[in-house]
């Protein structure tokens, strides 16, 4: 038995030798298939991110032109908001400094208005004084021509007198509108002159100390030595 166990052993010694060389071998070839493959994952996972690099570079390329018109665009509406703006506040400049030359203007106007106040009161004289020549020439005229008798005289010195009485009438307008301009006038001078320009009239003497005073000038009078010398 012993003899047959030895054999047996080394069969299998013997065969067991090229049974591991092969082995090996496939565990070889194997890892090289293995390798293979992991170096195509490797290249498809580094083509896959080649292609998510550019698409992401694309997607920042496009995002950033649109950014761009985007804010082209809102530039140039707010560009086109101010202009607008600066026309109209250009067109209310224009129109408030004419505003205020025509009011510079009537102002003017105005202070020579009121400069000339004496000359409105010469002229206001003058018509006084042609309304009341006029009159006077009218009764002086109207009263020679009185005596005369007949329809057709007085009809005739009516006719005469119509432009006369025309130019009275005219003439009593004109001295009521420059009555009412001197008025208003005045009120005007009156409201424009300062409280401080008004003159203040102040009371002479020291309340009871003048009062006192003139109590002992009464007195001293009263006791003058010549007045005693009468006596």
């Amino acid at each position: 038995m012993s003899k047959e166990v030895v054999k047996h052993v080394e069969s299998m010694e013997t065969c067991g030798r090229p049974r591991k060389s092969s082995w090996l071998r496939d565990m070889l070839s194997a890892l090289k298939d293995r390798v293979v493959t992991l170096e195509e994952s490797i290249r498809d996972a580094k083509e896959r991110l080649d292609e998510a690099d550019g698409g992401l570079i694309d997607g920042l390329q496009s995002m950033k032109e649109q950014l761009r018109d985007y804010m082209s665009e809102s530039l140039s509406s707010i560009e086109n908001k101010l202009t607008d703006r600066d026309d109209t506040l250009e067109a209310m400049m224009t129109t408030s400094k004419e505003d205020i030359a025509e009011l510079k203007g009537e102002l003017t106007i105005y202070r020579a208005a009121l400069g000339n106040r004496g000359l409105l009161l010469c002229i206001s004289l003058c018509c006084f004084v042609i309304v009341v020549l006029s009159v006077h020439r009218h009764e002086t005229w109207w009263d020679r021509n009185w005596d005369l008798r007949g329809v057709h005289s007085l009809k005739h010195n009516f006719i005469r007198i119509m432009p006369m009485m025309k130019l009275r009438q005219r003439v009593q307008e004109l001295t009521k509108a420059m009555s009412v301009a001197e008025s208003f006038i005045e009120l005007g001078l009156r409201k424009d002159i300062p409280e401080s320009s008004k003159p203040k009239f102040k009371l002479r003497g020291n309340g009871r100390g003048d009062k006192d005073k003139f109590a002992k000038d009464g007195d001293s009078k009263a006791q003058r030595p010549w007045d005693r010398k009468k006596k």
